[in-house]
């Protein structure tokens, strides 16, 4: 791909897409993909799913669950909702709606109540928004607009609890000296 004079231009559009040129028919094809098939297989065994996440070997053990069975089958789901993704959106996009939300969740949950965590997804929508937003009003690619608002939300909220969890250290051991 490297060697040819017009496979840079492809390589681009699969790094960071065009989500701006996606048209209605891509979006339809895809929410039937999503929508029927595979959320209905996904639910059907969110059990098998949920109990290998947790602990494999007492699923394996309690349930004669086979547990490379079920990662095979949520990995083969996995890779096709990202084949599928990446056409429109690029690898970067989609693995960006992949990593940070998790990785925000991650920060917050561990030091936070989980309400407060809920409240993350309704944020990733605003980065992303925001991020479509600066990307018509300065004229940059989208995608990378995007993957930037959400690297930069990201490092606020870790900053954030970060900033929380210090002061609250700092309080706790002020306590301690006034009991002392």
């Amino acid at each position: 791909m490297s060697k040819a004079t017009s496979e840079s231009e492809h390589l681009k559009d699969m790094l960071v897409g065009n989500i701006l040129a996606v048209s209605w028919a891509e979006v339809r094809d895809d929410g039937c993909c999503y929508a029927a098939p595979l959320a209905c297989f996904t639910t059907s065994v969110r059990r098998q799913f949920l109990a290998i996440s947790i602990d494999p070997a007492k699923a394996e053990a309690r349930r004669a669950v086979s547990v490379r069975f079920w990662d095979f089958l949520f990995y083969a789901s996995f890779g096709f909702v990202v084949t599928s993704s990446v056409s429109i959106a690029g690898v970067l996009l989609v693995f960006c709606y992949l990593i940070v939300p998790s990785v925000g969740g991650h920060v917050v949950r561990r030091q936070h109540r989980a309400s407060f965590s809920d409240r993350l997804d309704d944020g990733h929508n605003r980065l992303g928004a925001g991020g479509v937003a600066v990307s018509l009003k300065l004229d940059l690619p989208t995608g990378a607009t995007i993957v930037c608002t959400f690297g930069s939300g990201c490092s606020s909220c870790m900053a954030a609890v970060r900033a929380a969890s210090t002061r609250g250290r700092r309080s706790r051991m002020r306590d301690l000296r006034v009991l002392n």
